[in-house]
């Protein structure tokens, strides 16, 4: 519905309550009164809207029919007494409706005569948010309310990225109501105002108090000033800022629509234009119609251009209207206007108009997506301003700041100083100054010195109002977000266990490790078996698996053996021998593969042994467990993982860890260590025999602590995120964790490279299987030389020359035949392998 014709509707409504007796006859005149200030720049418009609408009323036969509309205007002067007096002087002319009040003080005042005479109030000037018609129901706005203003101010703020802005308005029920309602409005957007004064307004603003409170705020962080006020204390305190300095670049100051008022009624000298430069203004928004363009045409011909025509003016003319329309619409239902004398016992009876609400038509900013026009600032620049400096006064927060008293790559003191130092104090720096406006703060230490203090404790001071907040190494658990708000985390963290390992090296008999025990006597035993089956198999049809028993046995064997690489010569006949050859080769294939994979991985791989594999096993255990003094950790293990608190030893330095670590349960020491990963990486760095086991078995993480609902939490959150977007976060962390003297990379690197040591039990096997070998074969040597006497005379070979040169002859000399056993049946005869140009032939022989 129609804005207007919702008015028209709610002021009919009026009209019929305030008529005591009903008829169908029409008067000849209605009365109509308007107050508001006539000398003031919104008065001076409205008065010339108001009186060139009622002739329009009047000259337009299609409403009210022959009834003239009479306007009677009365100055309230801004006074709400004079308001009041001049609004009870209206009841004795028989007014049916008045326009106006202008100024939101008076309308606060006539409206509690309104209701107890039942005359409808139509403002179009009024934005006083509190005028509600809850408890003025015949208070009727023919404007928009500040509210929609202060959400507009509030769009424009938080567009722009300032959270902090400061308000200056006229102390009196339209500036102190208009500023509440930016205030909820900013709070919305999680924004706020952080410094707010009233002025006196009218001729009684004093410029001693107008330059007192801008040296005030000129000594503040925030330069986003808000202006809620009127002419004439608005145009000094802007000379009052140019004279200070406050106009200059880096100042935002954003004016309510009083001004735009201003600029739209009267073209100002250059100099005042000056004063303004870089100004936001916010304006009334009115539609484009043919009825607006052909008023704006007519008020230049009745002002010559000496009186520009503003929102306030055209609200004023359409209020008239309203009025006309809604008395006709009454009228239309025989109605007709009569009085009754008021008497001090008539309280107006009881009046049920929940129907006059307040209508929210208020014009509203763009979406958030839409992007805003170039805005000149003060300065004369097209950069935006930072919107705030760091204060030269205002409270500091307090930022509790742990004194730990090992790992202080994280957070220490400076000596000598109240400053701290390391990976976390610098994240946060570096975030705070990515902030949208200055945060003034100052390091407060928590702890002893002597030992690291109790984070949970740090955490519950900022409940009581102690910190401000809290930085550091602070893990982000549950029952801490239940008390404070963390940030985003900026470092990864959660508990893993630490214990003792020993380095398996890849020694001389390492090429036995791939198999255990069994899996070598298994592996030897099924050898010798397929041998024996596949003789079985192939006894009876295959000659090279027949002959003597000697033979037979050894051509099992060699058969056997000779599968693990492939190269047996002796063939299979039978289908079942080839079958099961078959099968044997192909887990043969297997063996020989996983071998090699697992000899692979031992000699190149670093292996690691340890007794505890991880939280459950340590869990399982009954050894001593030790802690870093002050973690959480000590929490979680007694009570989410039910490990006995006797079982816990605290710890307080990467040297009681290794220390603890080294002696073992038995002597005092413990079995492992639970501890947070960045601790824990910082102590591996420089101890190389201990390890990580498991998996890690919590996921947290590092954040700043700050009280609930804060909204610096939300902010640094967002600056954590640029950090880590931009590389910063990381390089921050490679300059305070990035060293190590015990790198596990490059034992890896160097244990890929495989050396003599991993192989000297197969050289060694290998040299002793060749000597034996070479023993035997000197022997038999030996033994044939002796067992043989030579053929030449004894003189010349019993002489050492002779026998040396007997023996490397019989090294040299080719085997005679006759000499085989089992190859010939007398010594006469050649094996007929042995005779040349004569194949074997093999003879099947059915036993």
């Amino acid at each position: 519905m129609n804005f207007f014709w919702v008015l028209c509707w709610v002021v009919s409504v009026s009209l019929f309550v305030a008529a005591a007796n009903v008829s169908s006859s029409r008067p000849a005149v209605v009365n109509i009164g308007a107050i508001f200030n006539i000398d003031s720049v919104v008065g001076k418009v409205a008065k010339i809207a108001l009186v060139e609408a009622v002739k329009d009323v009047n000259a337009n036969s299609n409403i009210l029919n022959g009834t003239k509309l009479v306007l009677t205007m009365q100055s309230s002067n801004s006074s709400g007494f004079i308001g009041m007096v001049q609004a009870l002087r209206f009841m004795e002319t028989d007014v049916v409706a008045i326009i106006g009040p202008q100024s939101s003080v008076v309308a606060h005042i006539i409206s509690h005569v309104a209701n107890e005479l039942r005359v409808p109030l139509l403002s179009f000037a009024a934005t006083d948010p509190t005028l509600s018609s809850l408890q003025f129901p015949f208070f009727v706005r023919t404007t928009q309310s500040d509210l929609y203003q202060m959400k507009a101010v509030a769009e424009i703020i938080d567009y722009y990225g300032w959270k902090e802005v400061i308000a200056i308005y006229v102390d009196d029920d339209y500036g102190r109501n208009g500023v509440a309602a930016l205030d909820d409005e900013l709070a919305a957007r999680r924004c706020k105002i952080s410094f707010k004064e009233g002025i006196q307004s009218g001729t009684e603003v004093d410029r001693g108090q107008i330059t007192s409170l801008l040296v005030k705020v000129a000594l503040m962080q925030s330069r986003v000033i808000v202006l809620h006020a009127q002419t004439d204390s608005g145009f000094m305190l802007f000379n009052v800022a140019r004279y200070l300095g406050m106009t200059d670049n880096g100042y935002v100051w954003i004016v309510t629509d009083w001004l735009s008022s201003l600029l739209d009624s009267f073209s100002l000298p250059s100099e005042t234009m000056d004063v303004l430069q870089g100004v936001l203004v916010l304006r009334q928004h009115t539609p484009d119609s043919d009825r607006k363009r052909v008023f704006l045409s007519r008020w230049n011909n009745l002002t010559g251009g000496s009186l520009g025509l503003h929102s306030y003016g055209l609200y004023a003319y359409d209020s008239v209207w309203l009025v006309a329309r809604a008395i006709d619409a009454f009228f239309s239902q025989g109605g007709i206007v009569s009085c009754t004398n008021y008497t001090t016992g008539d309280k107006g009876g009881e009046l049920n108009l929940n129907a006059m609400s307040i209508f929210d038509n208020g014009t509203l900013l763009s979406s958030a997506n839409q992007k805003l026009h170039s805005v000149i600032w003060p300065g004369d620049t097209l950069s935006k301003p930072r919107g705030w400096v760091f204060p030269n006064n205002g409270r500091q927060l307090r930022i509790g700041v742990p004194i730990r008293v090992s790992y202080r790559e994280f957070v220490s003191p400076v000596k000598g100083t109240e400053m701290f130092k390391g990976f976390c104090v610098d994240v946060f720096t570096a975030a705070v100054n990515l902030l949208p406006y200055a945060v003034p703060y100052r390091f407060v230490p928590f702890g002893d010195g002597h030992q690291n203090p109790s984070y949970t404790e740090l955490v519950n001071l900022i409940t009581t109002g102690f910190f401000d907040g809290a930085i550091g190494d602070i893990a982000i658990v549950t029952n801490r977000t239940r008390i404070v708000d963390f940030t985003q985390p900026y470092a990864a963290s959660g508990l893993v266990v630490v214990a003792p390992f020993k380095k398996i090296n890849s020694g001389g008999w390492s090429f036995l490790r791939p198999f255990t025990p069994l899996m070598w006597i298994v592996t030897v035993c099924f050898f010798f078996f397929i041998g024996l089956v596949v003789w079985i198999l192939e006894h009876r049809i295959n000659d090279e698996f027949r002959g003597p028993p000697r033979q037979q046995i050894i051509t099992m064997l060699w058969f056997s053996l000779s599968t693990l690489f492939f190269s047996h010569r002796e063939n299979t006949m039978s289908t079942l021998g080839r079958l099961v050859m078959l099968i044997w080769l192909f887990v043969v294939l297997i063996l020989t593969s996983s071998y090699t994979a697992s000899l692979t991985s031992i000699l190149t791989v670093q292996q690691l042994s340890s007794s505890i594999n991880g939280i459950d096993s340590l869990k399982a255990s009954d050894e001593p467990i030790g802690f870093q003094v002050g973690s959480f950790a000590e929490h979680y293990l007694v009570q989410d993982i039910g490990i006995s608190k006797s079982r816990l030893v605290p710890l307080g330095s990467p040297e009681e860890y290794a220390n603890a670590l080294q002696l073992g349960p038995k002597k005092g020491g413990v079995a492992a260590i639970v501890d947070e990963r960045p601790y824990v990486e910082i102590f591996l760095s420089t101890q190389c025999t201990f390890r990580i086991v498991g998996q890690e078995f919590t996921r947290s993480g590092w954040g700043f602590a700050f009280p609930r609902d804060s909204p610096l939490a939300v902010d640094m959150s967002t600056a954590i995120l640029q950090l880590s977007e931009t590389g910063d976060l990381q390089r921050i962390h490679d300059k305070w964790m990035t060293r190590s003297s015990c790198s596990l990379d490059n034992a890896e690197i160097d244990s890929d490279r495989l050396k003599l040591k991993s192989f000297w039990g197969l050289f060694l096997i290998c040299g002793i299987a060749c000597f034996v070998a070479l023993l035997l074969h000197f022997l038999q040597l030996m033994f044939q030389l002796w067992q043989f006497p030579p053929s030449e005379p004894a003189s010349s070979a019993n002489t050492i020359s002779g026998r040396f040169q007997r023996f490397l002859a019989l090294i040299d000399e080719k085997k005679d035949p006759s000499r085989s056993k089992g190859r010939k049946r007398n010594g006469d005869e050649s094996s007929l392998d042995d005779q040349p140009g004569r194949q074997p032939k093999r003879v099947q022989i059915m036993a």
